[in-house]
C-alpha cells in the first residue's frame, strides 16, 4: 500500500503541493519576526514593539484579510514594507504597509547612530604613523593624497 503525503487544504488557494506563493510567504515572515522570538529577525521586530493589526493577526482568517487589503505584489521584486518605521502599534497594517522594491526599501529605514571610532595607520608609503576618525568599515592605507599618487606612480614603474 502506498502512503501519499498528506497537505493541509488552505481555502485561499497560496499554497499549492506545498509550495507557498510569494504573498502567503510574505505573511507568514511578518508574523514571524513580530511573534516568534526564535526567529532571526525577532530583536528588530518583536523585540522592538512591533505589532500586526488584529485583523491581519486572525488565526482563521488572518491571511485571507491581509491578501483583501494588501492585493498582490505588483512583481516579483517586490515585498512587503512598512511605509513609517517610527509607528509601533499597529505597524503592520492596511494603513502603514506597501509592496514596494528593494530599493524603494533601501530609502525607508531607520537611522543607526554609527559610533565614530580613532584607528591608528601606518601609511605604506612614507611609514609614518596617523589617527583617523572613521566607521569600522572604512580602512584608509595612506596618510595623505600624495602618498597615495605616489604608490600608484611606483606600482605602474613596477608593472612596465
Amino acid at each position: 500500500m502506498k502512503i501519499l503525503p498528506v497537505f493541509r487544504k488552505y481555502k485561499h488557494g497560496h499554497v499549492l503541493n506545498g509550495v507557498r506563493s510569494k504573498t502567503y510567504t510574505a505573511w507568514v515572515e511578518m508574523r514571524q519576526r513580530c511573534l516568534n522570538p526564535r526567529h532571526r529577525a525577532y530583536r528588530n521586530y518583536g523585540g522592538r514593539g512591533i505589532t500586526i493589526c488584529a485583523r491581519w493577526l486572525d488565526n482563521k482568517d488572518g491571511f485571507v484579510n491581509f491578501l483583501c487589503d494588501m492585493g498582490e505584489p505588483p512583481t516579483l521584486r517586490h515585498s512587503l514594507d512598512r511605509i513609517d518605521n517610527s509607528l509601533f502599534i499597529d505597524s503592520y497594517s492596511k494603513n502603514n504597509c506597501r509592496w514596494a522594491t528593494w530599493d524603494m526599501q533601501a530609502e525607508n529605514r531607520r537611522k543607526i547612530n554609527r559610533r565614530l571610532m580613532p584607528f591608528s595607520y601606518k601609511c605604506l608609503e612614507c611609514n609614518s604613523v596617523f589617527e583617523k576618525r572613521y566607521t569600522h568599515a572604512i580602512r584608509v592605507k595612506f596618510c595623505s593624497k600624495e602618498c597615495r599618487v605616489n604608490n600608484k606612480k611606483t606600482k605602474n614603474k613596477l608593472m612596465i
